[in-house]
């Protein structure tokens, strides 16, 4: 929570820097856009992504299969 209001907190400065030193020219959106999109990156991997594609049942999947494959090499050095 505090990284979101360290974000807009900094995008409101560099607001008032570009409208300080160049009023004609607005560059603070591109940052504030930029920080948008991995604001956006940071809920989905929260909220949707991580339980859908790495959720447990992927994780189980992944642990059988690794120690499947561990097994066939011991096996075959035996």
């Amino acid at each position: 929570m505090m990284t979101h209001v360290s974000i807009i907190l900094v995008n409101l400065l560099l607001l008032a820097i570009n409208l300080i030193l160049s009023p004609s020219d607005l560059w603070f959106y591109w940052v504030a856009t930029f920080w948008g999109i991995v604001l956006i990156f940071q809920a989905f991997n929260t909220f949707a992504i991580k339980d859908r594609f790495l959720g447990d049942e992927w994780e189980q999947k992944k642990v059988d299969e690794l120690m499947k494959k561990e097994n066939r090499s011991k096996k075959s050095k035996k």
